[in-house]
């Protein structure tokens, strides 16, 4: 039996799909690590910090910059994950 969000769908599982469904388990188990820094970071406190880095007002132009949160939330997975550019 397949579950698909809220309904159940009676079909013959090939090994493929079994397979991912098992890992998925497994890995679902482990927990988020994402939602868990989600819910214990106070990611506002970066936004003044790293928003003292940007020069663009209207007098400079350009393009506008991403978002601190966004930058804060890149750089702190960079690091757990030990990630490259």
């Amino acid at each position: 039996m397949i579950f698909f969000g809220d309904k159940k769908e009676v079909r013959q599982m090939d090994f493929k799909t079994m397979t991912l469904m098992e890992e998925y388990v497994k890995v679902r188990g482990l927990g988020d690590r994402l939602a868990l820094m989600k819910d214990i970071i106070d990611w506002q406190a970066f936004r003044p910090m790293i928003g003292s880095v940007f020069h663009d007002d209207d007098k400079v132009g350009g393009r506008p910059h991403t978002d601190e949160l966004v930058i804060a939330r890149i750089l702190t997975v960079q690091a757990m994950y030990n990630l490259s550019d």
